[in-house]
């Protein structure tokens, strides 16, 4: 499944203290376009709940949040499920 987003950002850095832009501008928008491509196994099945769900490393039982490197932050083990309905595979800008 692919899923694609329209953003508008801004990029600047503030000094500390002073708010005093020192880089960027927080004016100046930039406008892209990002596709995602999720997976799922063939054999998944939704489980018909909705809104946010918390996942924790099979290995240290930490909690873990989504990240592009699929390795726990605490014990550095690969995150690997097939219990998940979807996966995010890839995100590629497709406009600059």
């Amino acid at each position: 499944m692919f899923i694609r987003m329209n953003t508008r950002a801004v990029d600047y850095i503030k000094q500390d203290g002073t708010d005093k832009v020192i880089s960027g501008s927080p004016t100046a928008e930039k406008f892209s376009t990002h596709e995602w491509q999720l997976v799922r196994s063939s054999d998944a099945k939704s489980s018909g709940h909705s809104g946010i769900t918390s996942q924790t490393c099979p290995k240290c039982g930490a909690d873990v949040k989504m990240n592009q490197s699929a390795k726990c932050p605490y014990c550095g083990s690969m995150l690997r499920s097939s219990d998940f309905d979807w996966i995010l595979s890839s995100i590629k800008e497709i406009t600059p």
